[in-house]
């Protein structure tokens, strides 16, 4: 956790006080025009960032009005939460840095959070960035294993706390209560590297919903590399084995190990090799690629 505040804190002060007021991790909604709906499965921050600047005004309006007080409230919305007493002290208060850009219109909320949203992963999570996509796509393909191998309802109850399957469909606790009967094209499973705690929904007509939940392996990219800690010991004899597995804590390629450890993918292929017959490491193929993740065996014998 330290790590991750420190990483935010990288962020120059005006862009991160506007998301820090857009998104608030301790309540339940965000306004969902910053997560949209993308083309690809794992898109480039150039896409997602366009796709925030170019939201329709009237979506920024709806999604504003939903979130914070003194805004108008929609019926629909209200009744899906509680008494009008209960909705407004449901939603937050209107931070300054937005009733500024609001002053300007929905359109200037759009162009300014999709530029600090640039920011954010410019001088936040660039670096970090082959990793990140590294987690995320064996994180994808693990769910596809588990549809696979264990069907829809092993697959949803192991996204997070708060779900459930239940006649053909996925159940979420929430403050929202609300039917999303529009699915036709079924729900998009997002993970993320910055969620924590509980799955959220994002369920605006006509987009199919999404269900955004904590990706696994996300403590790896933000505590200091096991590299690091293997570096002093990593030329003497029975170590490598050792500093595989270390760094083994989040999904890897061969040939993202032998870049962290320095050493030849012919290297860390033969002693991955070894492990993986030992039940130390598990390894499954996405696309092109195979994956390798310290089994909770090798967990106990790292302590």
């Amino acid at each position: 956790m330290r790590a991750r505040l420190a990483a935010a804190g990288r962020c120059p002060q005006p862009e991160r006080a506007l998301l820090e007021a857009l998104i608030d991790p301790a309540h339940p909604y965000i306004p969902d025009f910053l997560s949209p709906v993308c083309e690809h499965p794992v898109s480039g921050i150039e896409e997602v960032a366009d796709a925030i600047a170019n939201t329709p005004e009237s979506i920024v309006d709806y999604h504003v009005d939903i979130c914070f007080r003194d805004r108008p409230v929609r019926p629909h919305v209200q009744v899906t939460i509680g008494t009008p007493s209960e909705y407004n002290a449901w939603r937050r208060p209107m931070p300054h840095a937005v009733a500024a850009l609001l002053e300007r219109g929905p359109r200037h909320v759009a162009e300014q959070a999709a530029a600090a949203v640039r920011v954010w992963f410019d001088t936040v999570l660039a670096d970090e960035w082959p990793a990140t996509l590294g987690v995320l796509q064996a994180d994808m393909a693990y769910r596809a294993e588990q549809l696979a191998t264990r069907g829809a309802a092993g697959l949803v109850a192991d996204l997070g706390e708060g779900l459930s399957w239940a006649d053909g469909a996925v159940c979420v606790e929430s403050t929202f209560a609300v039917d999303v009967d529009w699915a036709r094209d079924g729900m998009i499973l997002t993970p993320s590297t910055v969620l924590t705690g509980r799955p959220a929904v994002v369920a605006e007509e006509p987009d199919p919903p999404q269900l955004i939940y904590p990706a696994r392996g996300v403590g790896a990219l933000w505590s200091t590399s096991c590299a690091d800690h293997t570096s002093a010991t990593a030329d003497l004899p029975g170590t490598t084995r050792a500093a595989i597995l270390a760094n083994l804590v989040a999904p890897r390629t061969t040939q993202d190990l032998a870049r962290q450890l320095d050493r030849a993918p012919a290297t860390v292929s033969f002693h991955l090799g070894i492990l993986h017959r030992g039940g130390l490491v598990r390894r499954w193929r996405s696309g092109s690629r195979v994956w390798y993740e310290a089994t909770d065996l090798a967990a106990q014998l790292l302590g």
